[in-house]
């Protein structure tokens, strides 16, 4: 008797803490040295060269960066004491341009919302004096295949860095999406837009420390789920003591 006294309100808490799903994102940049040599676009999670159109497939976690210069450079790069992602002589311009973290799973209960927290660290190397590091973006969508700017929904959110190799400059934020049932091809982007000049030639981008966490949002009627075990459970916990005592 005691025992299904105590199961009742143990699987009301299980159920929720169940919905209380978080996820966690990120590329791990650990190995240095170069990765290609006059690629536009390259999938560090598939160590391959992306051609710029179609989908990807379907690995979660997934980073690619575009550089859209027939010239770009990746590597990795230990500067200022972290270990980054290098996209060297890139064309801004190219609205495609940037870092994309994608298949990243937005999925959250019906009904409720999920947070995304983002947070990274930037950095310009300007050799030329092309490089733009002001007004850049944010960008994300909540399912897509599509590696291109066309498909992400920019965010209020805007930021600037530093050009000359200085010191990094770390970026962080967060917003909400409406439920998703599931779908784990939710993606961000970083890009400049159409922000610098043509070419940066010799100078590029470091980006370093890039983590992503995506938790749901529960809706009122699952915190009253929660607090209500929670309640019983504490009720029962005292009741069974009192029990012990008097029988002493």
């Amino acid at each position: 008797m005691k025992t299904k006294t105590y199961l009742v309100p143990a699987l009301l808490i299980l159920q929720c803490l169940s919905v209380l799903h978080a996820a966690s994102f990120g590329p791990t940049f650990t190995t240095t040295g170069a990765l290609a040599t006059d690629t536009a676009s390259w999938n560090y999670t598939l160590d391959a060269s992306y051609a710029g159109s179609g989908d990807p497939g379907t690995d979660s976690n997934m980073f690619i960066a575009r550089g859209e210069s027939s010239i770009s450079d990746h590597s990795i790069e230990t500067i200022l004491g972290e270990s980054a992602y290098y996209l060297r002589t890139v064309n801004t311009q190219n609205t495609n341009f940037g870092f994309y973290l994608m298949n990243l799973d937005f999925t959250s209960a019906p009904g409720e919302q999920a947070q995304v927290d983002y947070s990274f660290k930037i950095l310009g190397n300007d050799t030329n004096n092309s490089i733009n590091p002001a007004d850049w973006h944010v960008r994300y969508t909540n399912g897509t295949s599509t590696v291109g700017v066309s498909a992400y929904t920019e965010l209020d959110q805007t930021f600037s860095f530093l050009d000359d190799s200085s010191a990094w400059t770390t970026v962080s934020g967060s917003f909400t999406i409406d439920a998703i049932d599931g779908t784990n091809r939710g993606a961000l982007l970083i890009n400049s837009g159409t922000s610098g000049s043509l070419y940066t030639s010799g100078g590029g981008y470091y980006l370093s420390d890039y983590t992503v966490e995506v938790s749901a949002i529960p809706e009122p009627s699952t915190l009253l789920l929660m607090v209500g075990g929670f309640l019983t459970f504490i009720t029962y916990t005292k009741i069974s003591r009192n029990i012990k005592k008097s029988s002493l």
